[in-house]
């Protein structure tokens, strides 16, 4: 049986597709710009919500200077913060006297919106 499944791979390897084997580069083909993978972009605020405590806990990997975060319900500000927030900050926020609906968590700037969160609160 051992012999059989060696067979078989090798048999394989002889026929593998020219996409599986590495490529010579020969003169001009030759790539000169090195090639970077592409690595998913991530969000310099984080947020999460304590659904028992309805605390928002919001992470800032970066800095971010004249900063205002909202609390609004139907595009009405329910709440709003003026902050300059340093990189590795948390910055917490209560929830616990809303009544339950949709409600949007905007962060701007005076360039414009960095980032919205919508959070449900149910009761």
């Amino acid at each position: 049986m051992k012999k059989i499944i060696i067979a078989i791979l090798a048999g394989l390897l002889c026929v593998a597709p020219a996409s599986l084997t590495a490529k010579d580069f020969k003169g001009s083909d030759r790539p000169t710009d090195p090639i970077f993978p592409r690595m998913p972009t991530t969000s310099s605020i984080i947020v999460s919500v304590d659904e028992i405590t309805g605390e928002v806990t919001m992470y800032f990997s970066e800095a971010i200077d004249d900063l205002t975060i909202s609390l609004k319900q139907n595009g009405v500000t329910l709440d709003s913060i003026e902050t300059s927030v340093d990189q590795g900050e948390t910055v917490l926020y209560q929830l616990e006297d809303y009544d339950a609906g949709y409600y949007t968590l905007v962060f701007e700037t005076p360039d414009g919106v960095i980032k919205t969160y919508y959070i449900t609160i149910e009761d």
